[in-house]
């Protein structure tokens, strides 16, 4: 029911299986031709019937979007005033972007620093030509400005990703935002992104890897901002003719001379032409004489430098500037003071009117609709600008730099105060001390997003750090967006509650999205504050908050709370991450993805840099024992030496003809020893770039790793060997039987061997390779060990997620973690061994501080839960762990029993009534009798297949297998039926698996077949009751009577259905289809009622006991509680780790499992129109 197909996924399958199915008809006939004798020219005709079938079949398993024309984002600006077309330059921005072939383009100046050339409005108008429309599926906007940096450039990028998807990431890091914003772009199809106003490689760097999805235009006044590769197009002075019809827009002829002597001195710089057109056009508008407006403007011009502007000279310009808005300023007369106070308001900003007007009420008393006129004002002299459809003000940063130099640092001061005064002024309480400002309007999005600026800008220190870590604006401020927002005020503090919380907030935000309905995330925050006693104000504020509305409320601690060692978790790095590399000094974390290698700051979190990489292998990367030279691979076994300094190439060994298994660098740091998936080890001289040696192991071999004597350890599926590479000898390390190696560490002396597996830890002394030093017990199902540097501590990861750290004097274990809610896949540390880094399945890289690891955990008993199960009365609760399946008490939360099995459980269903527990396996379902515990029955696939997709109700158990579903009755425990599917009729009945017809001409039919109906991937949906059964078999759902297996109804879609649910009442049957859901009458089977529904990628879902609510548990993560009428939301909390379903206990008791284990809710169903209790923004 709850499938989540990504487009980027679909297309890698339909190439995957355009692929093979291309294969198996070329061998077909090949076949027949060498069998058959078959003639060239029928080898022909069938060769292109076969390419002609499989692009066919490419073009039908290819995600599809309709082009319906381009969407413009309204925040692209239009030009303002007079406008002039400079096609020279349009045809150079626009060209490279239709041709697809640049990635990137930027629009710069020549000169470094300059503004006011016209970059921006180039931009705009390249964004409304109808070509570039027909070109981008999606074209949108953002300006950057010179201040904008770390968590306010990540929440800029964060209203980005918004309006495209239509939920707030509450990213905190610009890199990790701009890593989503590409994927989101990719999914729109080709689509434009410009990124207006770039000061900083900082500020550029994110959007860089947005544009792995989609096309940048980029403006800068730094042009070596421009990546390699770019397409770069330079803006400076405008032609003679353009900057005449400029200066002249709108206006009655000017004298020649006079015309021609302003293009001079303003050096034909498009901004000082628009500001003295903007005084022309206000003269010729208040009947002045235009000639003697232009004579007095150069009058000023030439008092202010030479008689022709360098626009070279930086200090010139600054003087036209002055100059031009000085003509402007001056026919403001005594309302010239109120432009220059516009200069308390942030850079590249639009500000709104109404703000504006309030400003300029307190300052001068103007009425708003004085202020409004003002404004409109100000529009027409070019001293501001506007955007299409809306009154708020933007100015140019240049105007700004000079109304703050006119303002002065005091008078700046004063400003801001008096502007905060009328501000507060509004309020609903406005003489409270300190100033409520959390019952600002919620339509004033400004002030909420600034409010922070403008207390630093008016000196109100004491005032700005209470604020910011005030329970009502935090809450408020999470509410409305995210914890980055929360992050951004902070940043601006330095106290030791704003410490407190910042910490919180790396440890936690990932955790803290805002969404719909937005009390959610407030319910979370005071849930996870639980155990941080410092943040006890504002946890009561947040359960105040939440009181009366809808919410989850953990009946036990939470498994997934940080463990006191968490120093920061990274994210970023989309899927399992798998290969890194932590520097000696701990400056940087390097991971490799599929795009590159990607690079944190782990002091801060930033992601700070991706090398460029594109055919990587993410599962192997390697680094010196100094940390100067990076080594990693592509997919072909081409090995890459970076330059840790530079993050550039250094060196390229080719040798290797398929990817590799392991990368490993000899201690001094001169050799590389690799190993490919062929078994060929290889051993490269990095001064020079040689392979100085090599020898074959079984190509089973995954790792290789040199120890003392020049020896090499190598893990393959028959254990550990050490090898001599001269001699291409080995010796076979001893192990205890049953032992599966899973992953090994050598210590940097090259004393120890560290093997990790399933029965835990064994340790080997290398100087005595025949002994087994130690087995040690402990912890088993170990994936990961990394030595410190000192050899004194060795850490262990495990599938439960769980570090171990062991001192290698005693090997005894000192202290664990609860790391991940997945399996740990690499660990490293720092050279002086304080901090540990750790990746996990999750898709999260962790920091953690040693030194504060537990000697104790509880997630022995708990964690690493696949799946679970609960009858209706909530009697037990059974969860699948790694070996076996653990039945709890609900009431007590303690285990009551436990069975255990050989091999995995994948999925764990349950009857209703609670009599039966099925547990599917790969080839056979175990049902156990829950009255007896220990009573089980085998199903076995009556073929010997694998088998998915597991439903069980009343006495009915199936399970599918691509083109047949196997279904058994447990009350008789009678044999199996198979059901296939016709062409056209219904279900029909076999007693084996049916045999698949081997004839040339029908493998032939089969394969051409459009459709290819006669192969069948069927999925079946009992109902509770075990009465009948729906079997989805490609856009059909085929109703059946269990008793007869005759089919009751068919119902047809114009798409594949995702799945089907029925309601536990039976009711009704729930088809996911096209994106929405359709409730469809089990007694008439006719359809009343279509929904849309945004819970496409949930994974797992349950019915409440009473049949009116649902619950969720979604890829991102969240248990979400619907309305089962509605499909609303009424409630979600996120989750740490993998999360992988969901029970109800009652209807107000539920679980959720995951890699951390059980988490056991209350659902609080609040008021029947529940509010907030505390107080809240003010209304619009």
């Amino acid at each position: 029911m709850f499938p989540r197909i990504g487009a980027s996924l679909k297309r890698k399958q339909a190439a995957a299986a355009a692929g093979a199915t291309f294969a198996n008809i070329a061998v077909a006939i090949t076949i027949n031709v060498l069998t058959s004798g078959w003639s060239w020219l029928v080898f022909v005709a069938l060769a292109v019937l076969s390419a002609a079938w499989v692009g066919l079949e490419i073009w039908r398993a290819t995600p599809r979007r309709g082009h319906g024309g381009s969407t413009v984002i309204s925040t692209v600006p239009r030009p303002g005033g007079a406008f002039v077309p400079r096609p020279e330059l349009t045809a150079r921005i626009v060209r490279p972007l239709l041709s697809g072939k640049a990635g990137q383009v930027g629009i710069t100046t020549g000169l470094a620093g300059a503004g006011g050339f016209g970059k921006t409005t180039l931009a705009a108008e390249v964004c409304e030509r109808p070509d570039i429309k027909a070109t981008f599926s999606w074209i949108d906007w953002v300006t950057v400005g010179q201040e904008v940096r770390g968590a306010a450039l990540a929440d800029t990028i964060n209203d980005l990703i918004e309006r495209i998807d239509g939920q707030r990431p509450g990213l905190t890091s610009p890199e990790q935002a701009g890593f989503r914003l590409g994927e989101l772009l990719e999914e729109k199809g080709r689509s434009l992104l410009v990124v207006d106003d770039v000061w900083t490689a900082e500020q550029l760097r994110p959007f860089l890897n947005a544009g792995r999805g989609c096309t940048l235009l980029i403006t800068t006044r730094i042009p070596d901002l421009l990546p390699d590769g770019a397409e770069a197009v330079v803006v400076d002075q405008m032609s003679r003719q353009q900057a005449r019809d400029l200066v002249t827009g709108g206006l009655p002829e000017l004298p020649e001379e006079l015309r021609e002597q302003l293009l001079d001195l303003t050096g034909r710089w498009p901004l000082a032409l628009g500001l003295a057109n903007g005084a022309l056009r206000r003269a010729a508008r208040d009947g002045s004489d235009v000639a003697a407006t232009a004579s007095l403007l150069l009058r000023r011009l030439q008092e202010r430098g030479p008689t022709a502007l360098d626009v070279t000279d930086a200090a010139r310009r600054d003087r036209a500037v002055a100059a031009t808005l000085e003509s402007s300023l001056g026919v403001l007369g005594d309302r010239r003071d109120r432009v220059v106070e516009l200069a308390i308001f942030p850079e590249d900003v639009e500000i709104p009117q109404q703000l504006v007007a309030t400003l300029w009420q307190k300052t001068a008393g103007l009425s708003p609709e004085d202020g409004e006129r003002l404004g409109d004002e100000l529009a027409e002299l070019s001293l501001v600008t506007r955007r299409a459809g809306t009154t708020d003000l933007r100015l140019h940063d240049i105007v700004r730099t000079y109304l703050r130099y006119e303002c002065g640092t005091e008078r700046l001061t004063v400003l801001h105060q008096s502007f905060l005064d009328a501000v507060a002024a509004t309020l609903p309480e406005p003489d409270r001390q300190p100033v409520p400002w959390w019952t600002l309007p919620t339509s004033a999005e400004h002030l909420w997003r600034t409010l922070a600026y403008h207390l630093a800008g008016a000196e109100r220190t004491d005032e700005l750090s209470t604020l910011v870590t005030s329970p009502p604006w935090v809450i408020a401020k999470l509410r409305r967006f995210g914890p980055v927002a929360i992050a951004e005020d902070l940043a601006l503090v330095r106290t030791e509650p704003a410490t407190d919380l910042t910490r919180f907030l790396d440890q936690m935000g990932h955790l803290l999205i805002a969404g719909t309905p937005d009390h959610a995330v407030v319910n979370a925050l005071a849930q996870r504050l639980s155990q941080v006693d410092w943040l006890a104000e504002l946890r009561e504020a947040a359960l105040k908050a939440v009181d009366g509305v809808p919410r989850l409320v953990p009946r036990r601690p939470l498994p997934d709370l940080p463990d006191p060692a968490l120093n920061r978790v990274l994210e970023g790095a989309e899927g399992q991450v798998s290969a890194s590399a932590l520097s000696p000094d701990g400056s940087w974390l390097a991971v490799a993805v599929n795009d590159g290698i990607r690079l944190w700051e782990p002091e801060s979190g930033r992601l700070i840099r991706l090398v460029d990489a594109p055919d990587i292998d993410d599962d192997v990367l390697a680094l010196s024992p100094d940390g100067k030279v990076l080594a990693s691979a592509d997919d072909e076994g081409t090995i890459r030496l970076w330059d840790t300094g530079t993050w550039r190439t250094t060196s390229v060994l080719r040798g290797h003809s398929t990817w590799l298994s392991s990368l490993a660098f000899s201690a001094d740091g001169e050799k590389l020893f690799t190993l490919d998936s062929d078994g060929n080890v290889f051993t490269w001289d990095l001064p020079t770039g040689v392979k100085t040696g090599g020898f074959k192991v079984p190509e089973s071999a995954r790792a290789c790793l040199p120890v003392v004597e020049g020896r090499l350890l190598l893990l393959d599926r028959d254990g550990l060997k050490l090898w001599n590479p001269e001699a291409g000898t080995h010796t076979v390390l001893p192990e205890e039987p049953y032992t599966y190696v899973i992953n090994v560490a050598v210590s940097p002396d090259q004393r120890w061997i560290a093997a990790v597996g399933i029965t835990g830890l064994s340790v080997y002394d290398a100087g005595r390779a025949g002994k087994l030093w130690h087995t040690l017990h402990h912890h088993l199902d170990l994936t990961a060990a990394a030595f410190s540097s000192d050899g004194h501590t060795l850490a262990t990861g495990g599938e439960d997620g769980i570090v171990t750290f062991w001192d290698t004097r005693t090997w005894l274990p000192t202290g664990r973690i609860a790391a991940h809610g997945a399996e740990v896949r690499r660990l490293a540390f720092t050279a002086d061994g304080s901090v540990l880094a750790s990746t996990g399945g999750d898709g999260t890289l962790r920091l953690w501080t040693p030194a504060r690891a537990r000697t104790g955990i509880d997630r022995d008993r708990d964690g690493g839960v696949k799946a679970c199960a609960a009858p209706a009365d909530g009697s037990w609760l059974a969860v699948a762990k790694a070996n076996s399946v653990v039945v709890y008490d609900p009431a007590s939360a303690e285990p009551r029993e436990e069975l255990r099995y050989l091999g995995g459980i994948d999925t764990l269903q349950t009857t209703l009534d609670g009599r039966h527990l099925a547990a599917e396996r790969t080839s056979s379902v175990c049902v156990s009798d829950t009255g007896n515990w220990q009573s089980s029955h085998s199903l076995n696939h009556p073929a010997g297949r694998y088998v998915r997709d597991l439903s069980i109700g009343g006495d009915i158990v199936c399970v599918s297998q691509q083109d047949h579903v196997v279904a058994w009755n447990i009350g008789t425990w009678a044999d199996p039926v198979v059901l296939t599917a016709g062409e056209t009729g219904g279900l029909q009945v076999h007693d084996q698996v049916p045999e698949v017809p081997d004839s040339r001409l029908d493998t032939l039919k089969r394969r051409f077949k459009r459709g290819s109906r006669d192969v069948h991937y069927l999925e079946a949906t009992v109902a509770p009751s075990g009465s009948w059964i729906a079997v989805k078999d490609g856009n059909r759902l085929l109703i059946a009577d269990t008793g007869t297996w005759k089919t009751l109804k068919t119902l047809t879609f114009g798409t594949e259905p995702d799945g089907s649910l029925i309601v536990p009442d039976e009711s009704a049957l729930i088809v996911h289809v096209d994106g929405k859901l359709q409730y469809w009458d089990t007694r008439s089977w006719t359809l009343v009622r279509e929904l849309k529904t945004a819970e496409a990628d949930a994974k797992a879902g349950a019915w409440s006991p009473g049949c009116s609510l649902l619950a969720v548990v979604t890829e991102d993560r969240a248990l979400r509680i619907l309305d089962a009428r509605t499909w609303a939301c009424l409630t979600e909390f996120r989750l740490d780790g993998e999360v992988s379903g969901c029970a109800w206990l009652s209807d107000d008791r539920l679980v959720a499992v995951g890699g951390h284990g059980i988490s056991w809710f209350t659902y609080v169903p609040g008021d029947e129109h529940g509010e907030p209790r505390s107080e809240q923004p003010g209304n619009a």
